[in-house]
């Protein structure tokens, strides 16, 4: 693996370094808007109980995602940019279910839910020409 890694990262600067990627970075300049569909897992730790020993499991809710955004990608030069964005995620997951337990025993119907009703993400993202 760090091969391959090692590999396309050499490829990568010898090709920003022919001439062919020149004047590229400026093709992408501007304001562009963005949309995704995924499938998302999250773990909810709940934790800091005002009770001595009484503890609960993860929730794990997940679910499609379907996302929207819009970016900005300036040249730095002819060969790099840079990219400001952000990104909303509007479908909720799916609920999961956490349990509570007090010394470790399993506490009857004092569990809970947890679910991820939205999500949004800002984000730069640096990127170099290539031919």
């Amino acid at each position: 693996m760090k091969r391959i890694i090692t590999t396309v990262l050499a490829a990568a600067v010898l090709a920003s370094l022919s001439t062919g990627a020149m004047a590229q970075a400026k093709n992408f300049e501007g304001l562009n808007v963005t949309g995704s569909l995924g499938y998302q897992t999250t773990t909810v730790q709940t934790t800091d109980f005002s009770i001595a020993n009484v503890t609960s499991s993860d929730a794990q809710p997940a679910g499609m995602t379907a996302s929207i955004g819009a970016e900005y990608i300036t040249a730095l030069n002819s060969n790099y940019t840079l990219g400001f964005g952000i990104e909303s995620n509007f479908l909720p997951s799916q609920t999961s279910r956490h349990e509570t337990y007090i010394n470790g025993v399993l506490a009857a119907n004092t569990g809970g839910a947890a679910k991820l009703n939205s999500m949004t993400t800002a984000y730069i993202a640096p990127g170099i020409a290539t031919s």
